[in-house]
């Protein structure tokens, strides 16, 4: 009883490909490290939608939020990540732990590519991670 989620998933987006643990990696990291200094319940939103021809999931909690150093690093692995993947078309290596949002982030590059969209910020009571891309 101390974990309270809610989910609302548009029936127009569940055809869309997203890799079996990619949704358990970012709510695993969002329990974690979003909730590791607290003590009261944690609300955990999972929201999938379509906007245009894109479609989007986001998971949001009222834990912590991202330190500004986390979020600095996180981006600069995503970019890390894409650059090995596209430009220098080489083997990254996906680690069990340790980068969950960055393994989730290298396996929606490898479906969706440039259309990927991938974005972690702090709101004003805790983390967001939105990602989505063009329909398929």
């Amino acid at each position: 009883d101390k974990i309270e989620l809610e989910t609302e998933i548009d029936e127009n987006i569940k055809s869309q490909i997203l890799p079996k643990t990619v949704l358990q990696q970012i709510v695993e990291n969002s329990i974690n490290h979003g909730f590791e200094n607290n003590t009261g319940r944690m609300k955990m939103q999972v929201c999938g939608y379509r906007k245009e021809n894109c479609w989007f999931l986001s998971v949001r909690d009222n834990g912590q939020g991202f330190r500004k150093e986390t979020l600095k690093d996180l981006k600069e692995e995503f970019e890390k990540t894409k650059r090995s993947l596209f430009e220098d078309r080489s083997n990254i290596e996906l680690e069990i732990g340790g980068m969950g949002l960055v393994n989730a982030y290298a396996r929606l590059l490898l479906i969706y590519s440039d259309s990927l969209i991938f974005e972690l910020k702090n709101t004003e009571d805790g983390a967001e991670v939105l990602f989505g891309a063009k329909m398929l």
